[in-house]
């Protein structure tokens, strides 16, 4: 709907500067509005056209109308894990991505997004920071653009690999329960296992 006045029935015409949107099914419904159709080709600039309508009397001052992109959509993220501590060079995939125009969320903290490369319209790379002490487990991954924001995608934040430096005591009898202290780094409250090769002995 445009609004103004001096609108003419059947004798008025509405213009869009640039190339892309076509203007069709001019309807006045009274002197201060009419409807028009805007036919948004899929391969127009995106930004904002001038819009103008004229009559017998001439024409108007311009509106602005904005051409925006499609939602984007993301599909895939690679890869889908990282470690604390660490800068992870990720690609994400899907389509609509706009060069210079699209940005990359990561919900909760400690996860930061960076040097956002849009490649092309399905595919952009950008850098994972992940903080020292980012919460461990999975994060939603999007990717907003003028035209909206994609559904996510999950990258997860996993722990450093850890290190075992010592064992004590080292040595164990047949038949008895030995209480050992491991020593190490990167031991994480609930989520560590302990492993023996060969049979024998149970922890």
């Amino acid at each position: 709907m445009l609004a103004g006045s001096g609108f003419v029935p059947g004798a008025t015409s509405v213009s869009a500067s640039g190339t892309g949107v076509t203007i069709s099914n001019v309807s006045v419904t009274d002197g201060t509005g009419l409807s028009a159709d805007f036919a948004i080709d899929a391969a127009a600039a995106l930004g904002a056209r001038n819009i103008t309508v004229t009559t017998a009397g001439g024409t108007s001052g311009t509106q602005t109308f904005t051409v925006l992109p499609p939602t984007p959509t993301l599909g895939a993220v690679a890869p889908v894990t990282g470690v604390q501590g660490t800068t992870v060079s990720v690609t994400l995939t899907g389509s609509n991505f706009v060069a210079g125009a699209t940005s990359v969320g990561v919900t909760s903290t400690g996860v930061a997004a960076s040097n956002i490369n849009v490649t092309s319209a399905t595919s952009l790379t950008a850098d994972f920071s992940i903080d020292a002490a980012a919460a461990l487990g999975a994060r939603s991954v999007t990717v907003t653009t003028a035209g909206g924001t994609s559904s996510p995608q999950t990258f997860t934040v996993l722990p450093p690999l850890p290190t075992l430096g010592t064992i004590a005591p080292i040595t164990g009898v047949q038949g008895t329960t030995v209480a050992v202290t491991l020593g190490g780094t990167n031991f994480i409250e609930g989520i560590t296992s302990v492993s023996v090769t060969r049979t024998g002995v149970t922890i």
